[in-house]
C-alpha cells in the first residue's frame, strides 16, 4: 500500500508493508539470534521530494 501526494509544490510519498526475511534468502542459525528476531518485519517509508 502506498500514498503519493503533491501539496504547495511538494511531493511526498508514503509506504507500509512487511516483508519475510526468508523470501530474501536472510536466515538464521538455530539459537539465540535467531529466537529474538522476527521472521516477518514492517516496513515504513516516509519521504518528501
Amino acid at each position: 500500500m502506498g500514498t503519493v501526494t503533491v501539496k504547495g509544490g511538494k511531493v511526498s510519498t508514503y509506504s507500509k508493508f512487511n516483508i519475510t526475511l526468508a523470501d530474501y534468502g536472510i536466515t538464521f542459525v538455530k539459537g539465540k539470534p535467531s529466537s529474538n528476531i522476527a521472521k516477518t518485519l514492517e516496513v515504513t517509508i516516509h519521504s518528501e521530494y
